[in-house]
């Protein structure tokens, strides 16, 4: 089919442009290019987010949920695979969804097993969490101007089941909160428990931040 629809509509035309650099210069060389990106979306994904002291002290503590520790279950792991969308960009590893979903007999015990040694070792490996970030014009404005591009992060296949199956556990538990209502300026966020949000940002941001060096840009995007 793809390959009908390329012949059809000729091939694909590629933009050679230069980049600005921060102070307004042309920048021609690629690997400069490249190394401006990488300044472009350091600058964009490390603002610091805080929370007061005050506000936290307003959240009431909870016990301890310790059954959070026990591995996964090869259950939940199926649950989200089953679960994959098919027709995303695979990540770093070049694994689309389609794989694992369709291999999924063959691989469950095996993916099953690394998730548990991940757990174990309270680490995952770093292909697994370093995504390839392709940059896209917005179709306008100065296409030499970083700030006109739009960073869309490729991650990898595993690491998203991976994370799926720890989100779905931290769901349930969240629904299991009373509900409260967080204000910040001209609107309401209304969430289960304060120290969620909290987490979700110190993640969001470390995965951001690893996303950084893996900085990634095919010819065609600029």
């Amino acid at each position: 089919m793809y390959d009908g629809i390329k012949k059809a509509m000729g091939p694909t035309k590629k933009w050679r442009v230069s980049l600005k650099s921060a102070t307004g210069e042309n920048i021609q060389d690629k690997g400069k290019q490249m190394d401006r990106c990488v300044e472009h979306y350091s600058k964009v994904y490390s603002r610091q987010n805080t929370v007061t002291e005050a506000a936290l002290n307003t959240v009431d503590g909870f016990p301890v949920e310790t059954e959070l520790d026990e591995k996964p279950t090869m259950e939940e792991l199926k649950k989200v695979i089953e679960s994959l969308s098919t027709g995303k960009a695979p990540g770093k590893d070049g694994i689309p969804p389609e794989v694992i979903n369709c291999g999924i007999n063959v691989l469950l015990e095996h993916l099953h097993d690394l998730l548990c040694q991940c757990w174990d070792e309270g680490a995952v490996p770093q292909d697994m969490r370093d995504p390839n970030i392709v940059t896209l014009y917005k179709n306008k404005g100065d296409r030499s101007d970083c700030n006109n591009y739009r960073g869309i992060s490729l991650l990898s296949v595993v690491g998203k089941v991976f994370a799926c199956v720890i989100l779905n556990r931290l769901q349930k538990l969240a629904d299991s909160l009373p509900r409260v209502t967080v204000r910040v300026p001209s609107r309401e966020i209304h969430n289960r428990h304060g120290f969620l949000l909290k987490a979700a940002a110190r993640e969001m941001q470390r995965t951001a931040q690893a996303a950084i060096p893996c900085l990634h840009r095919p010819d065609q995007s600029f």
